[in-house]
């Protein structure tokens, strides 16, 4: 986990997770969620920006604790049912022993029509390809799964959960230099326009179905707020 987290201080990884924040804020549902949980290894400060009651963090690694963290594993959550209404997965699935039960234990714990964000890297593109030919070294970010967005798409469906919102970013080749990054910035621009399937990341939203407060009418309302101020995203590339 330690090495994990300083890749994300690195210069790529800082630039990787900057990007994750700017995603995550720029689709997020505005509304106000009373719990928040974070399950990291990302360690974006995404909800400094949120309207948010009180944010907990999951660490399975009990020398890196906080007043908000609760030491925990990420297949076996210990919080109950029902018991949140905004849940984080900071590339939790591409780094986790096995990414359904993970997956799984979230939606449990998110309420009727709580949303769930998810972030992860993307196994298609410059990204992908790096992948294969460094994974073996077991270096960082190469040695996670790198899990297809249509994958996770089918998780969710499965545990009664929809995708509402999603977003491919981050079109610059994984070079560990802020100076370079900085001047390739117009791929990010290009990569959305022409190719935004071949991005280095992605992020999906789900929101947990509540099918029995669904409207015989079809549509369903939120309970806590409704999207808005949010753009047509990629949320059906996904799929």
């Amino acid at each position: 986990m330690k090495i994990l987290q300083n890749w994300f201080r690195s210069e790529l990884g800082h630039c990787v997770q900057s990007s994750s924040t700017s995603e995550i804020l720029r689709i997020m549902p505005r509304t106000y969620f009373s719990v928040a949980l974070d399950l990291g290894p990302g360690i974006g400060e995404w909800f400094q920006e949120l309207d948010l009651g009180y944010v907990l963090q999951v660490n399975p690694d009990s020398k890196r604790v906080s007043p908000s963290t609760v030491i925990g594993q990420w297949e076996k959550l210990p919080l109950g049912r029902n018991s949140t209404d905004l849940i984080v997965l900071q590339y939790t699935l591409d780094f986790s022993h096995d990414p359904q039960k993970v997956l799984r234990e979230s939606v449990e714990a998110l309420n009727p029509e709580g949303y769930i964000v998810i972030c992860g890297f993307n196994p298609l593109g410059l990204w992908g390809i790096s992948r294969i030919l460094l994974r073996r070294g077991g270096r960082m970010p190469w040695s996670a799964r790198f899990l297809r967005p249509s994958r996770i798409h089918g998780w969710l469906n499965t545990l009664g959960a929809q995708t509402v919102r999603g977003s491919f970013f981050f079109y610059r080749p994984p070079i560990n230099s802020t100076s370079l990054l900085r001047r390739l910035d117009g791929l990010e621009k290009m990569g959305a326009r022409w190719w935004p399937i071949l991005s280095g990341a992605y992020l999906m939203i789900a929101q947990k179905k509540n099918v029995m407060a669904r409207p015989a009418g079809g549509s369903r309302g939120m309970a806590r707020g409704r999207i808005v101020g949010v753009a047509s995203c990629d949320a059906r590339l996904f799929y």
